[in-house]
């Protein structure tokens, strides 16, 4: 006996829809069942976004990138202002799109989110604003372990997608920990804090990198 298909969410859908035309399907060797999946699985996409389940309305995941197919987040991409980057998984497309859209370009934001789109690990990035007192500097830092491709290649992509006109920007890696982070990964506390935090200035001199 020919067993029951493999259905997809619109195949199942369908037969659910009409079964009371076929009550007697297992007898027919699932006939109608697969009838129903042969008509859906060629639509199985586009049903994704006019049929999608609740509380979402018809279309409405084309729109929502948490849900947005993933088949479909390229074309998400371009409708907000995104230009996707080759070598990011599904997540990090969705991050990408969510960091990046035209609304927020060239904010702090959008120009961490494209850096760490290039990094490993933490992906950490901090940054310098009104570097060495220009007020038109911006200057961003990562870990070198965590550089995936290279500085340059990563401050080319910022240049070209996220700098705002008239700032100039440098990027630069670090092995151990910039003093400003120091400053911010202790602010509002003593240096006691920090003496009760590193038992060695070798220890403090690497932060929290070192091990």
């Amino acid at each position: 006996m020919t067993p029951d298909p493999d259905f997809t969410p619109q195949g199942e859908k369908l037969r659910e829809r009409t079964v009371y035309l076929q009550e007697d399907d297992a007898q027919y060797n699932y006939a109608h069942s697969h009838l129903c999946e042969g008509m859906m699985r060629a639509q199985a996409q586009i049903s994704e976004l006019i049929d999608p389940p609740e509380p979402y309305p018809p279309w409405g995941p084309l729109f929502d990138v948490s849900v947005c197919p993933a088949w479909a987040l390229p074309w998400l991409a371009q409708v907000v202002g995104v230009r996707l980057i080759t070598g990011l998984d599904e997540q990090g497309q969705r991050d990408f799109i969510d960091g990046m859209a035209f609304s927020r370009r060239g904010a702090p934001d959008s120009i961490r989110t494209l850096i760490q789109s290039q990094l490993s690990g933490s992906k950490l990035v901090w940054f310098r604003e009104r570097d060495a007192g220009d007020p038109y500097r911006l200057e961003a830092i990562v870990k070198t372990s965590e550089v995936t491709t290279s500085v340059a290649a990563i401050k080319a992509l910022v240049i070209a997608h996220q700098k705002p006109g008239g700032i100039i920007f440098n990027l630069r890696d670090v092995d151990t920990w910039d003093y400003q982070e120091m400053t911010t990964e202790f602010v509002g506390q003593k240096y006691m804090h920090v003496a009760a935090t590193y038992a060695t200035y070798r220890a403090l001199s690497g932060g929290p990198y070192s091990t």
